[in-house]
């Protein structure tokens, strides 16, 4: 087996909605450490194809900005 060492970790839809410009309380702290993470190569992260199902619905409910 091989051990790269990385943090893998799978994204809750939460921590997926700010990358398409919908703002969530609460998770600054979480997204600025993920970054820095992501930033040293020590992440690898991962999303469930159904998160972005339910991004999608969250969309159509919101007046969404396109430009976003």
């Amino acid at each position: 087996m091989n051990y790269s060492g990385k943090i893998k970790i799978l994204l809750d839809t939460t921590y997926l909605l700010p990358i398409v410009g919908i703002d969530v309380e609460d998770i600054e702290e979480t997204i600025t450490l993920l970054k820095s993470l992501r930033k040293e190569s020590r992440l690898e992260i991962y999303y469930s194809q159904f998160s972005i199902l339910e991004i999608l619905g969250k969309i159509s409910k919101l007046r969404y900005d396109l430009e976003s």
